[in-house]
């Protein structure tokens, strides 16, 4: 990328991670916050009310980064390094959080902050119920015999997630992606799952007793002694 011209590239998704650049290079603004969050490692960026949204900032270094009022949203925030960083009010819908390091330094809010815990400090049969974790990226994460009921994760990611013996009571799951999660036992009883897509899911042994469930896609789900939401039972 030395003296390469980038002023009109794209900014969504791009992998700037080892690339190298100098003195000629032009790049977008937001793709310039980018490249030194990918490729430096410099302590207190400043990203307050940055748009770095759609990006990827896998092992990134974010150390004391003064970023309240970023938009991470829909970020890969894997492996990046956050110990110190202010992001107090930053937008972090659909960040993936998974394997990011925190310390006590680390101002995230309180939502999002809950959504870093469930990812990568699972806990065995934890309670999170009645919260917001809307527009939250959980995929792959262990929520095992959790106790979720009433909590809104209306239009949250849990592809691959397991969900075995949890109680889903009232949750909100409306326009979730529950795509090959595995349901097995869970209780649904009354759940919101209107639009929300199962493709794939294991339902076995699942009670969906009551649950709204208009427009939900279950293309390929696993149905087999699943309670339905009229109390009939499916096997198949």
């Amino acid at each position: 990328m030395r003296g390469a011209i980038l002023d009109g590239a794209t900014d969504s998704f791009t992998d700037l991670r080892g690339s190298k650049i100098d003195s000629t290079t032009v790049l977008p603004p937001k793709l310039a916050l980018i490249w030194n969050v990918v490729n430096t490692k410099t302590d207190e960026l400043e990203l307050r009310n940055s748009d770095l949204s759609l990006a990827i900032l896998t092992d990134g270094y974010l150390v004391g980064a003064r970023a309240s009022g970023a938009d991470f949203s829909a970020d890969s925030l894997q492996g990046a390094r956050l110990e110190g960083a202010d992001l107090t009010g930053a937008n972090l819908r659909f960040a993936d959080l998974r394997g990011c390091t925190i310390d006590s330094k680390t101002r995230l809010p309180q939502k999002w902050l809950k959504v870093w815990q469930v990812c990568n400090q699972p806990v065995a049969g934890q309670t999170l119920t009645n919260l917001d974790l809307s527009n939250a990226f959980l995929s792959e994460t262990d929520l095992d015999g959790a106790d979720i009921s009433g909590t809104d994760f209306s239009l949250s990611l849990f592809f691959r997630s397991s969900l075995q013996k949890s109680l889903l009571i009232k949750t909100k799951l409306q326009g979730a992606d529950l795509s090959e999660v595995n349901l097995t036992g869970a209780n649904l009883t009354s759940a919101n799952l209107i639009q929300a897509v199962l493709r794939g899911a294991d339902l076995t042994g699942a009670t969906l007793r009551n649950a709204l469930i208009s427009g939900a896609d279950f293309t390929g789900a696993i149905f087999s002694n699943t309670t339905m939401p009229d109390g009939s039972i499916r096997e198949h």
